[in-house]
């Protein structure tokens, strides 16, 4: 219930960020048309890349890099905050 309402409340705040784009135009179809051909480009010579990696190991080591990564960057965020923070021992 308190997940719940955590999700309903960070749903309703994106969706009142979003709002002012609304009123933007639609992504012209020439734009479009070039993303989807580059997206479809990179997505169908994934396959080549299985003939170097086995596509599973990617699959399983991508997501922990990231995750590595990340935490790397949160902790050096983490520990800038608490150097930050004033005190004195006496």
């Amino acid at each position: 219930m308190i997940v719940e309402l955590l999700v309903n409340l960070i749903t309703g705040i994106i969706k009142l960020l979003a709002t002012p784009f609304s009123i933007l135009p639609d992504t012209p179809v020439a734009l479009r048309t070039a993303v989807n051909g580059y997206m479809d480009l990179v997505f169908n010579n994934l396959n080549f890349i299985g003939f170097f990696v086995n596509i599973n190991t990617l699959k399983a080591v991508a997501p922990l890099a990231i995750a590595i990564w990340t935490l790397n960057k949160t902790y050096t965020f983490l520990l800038w905050i608490i150097r930050k923070i004033p005190f004195s021992i006496e």
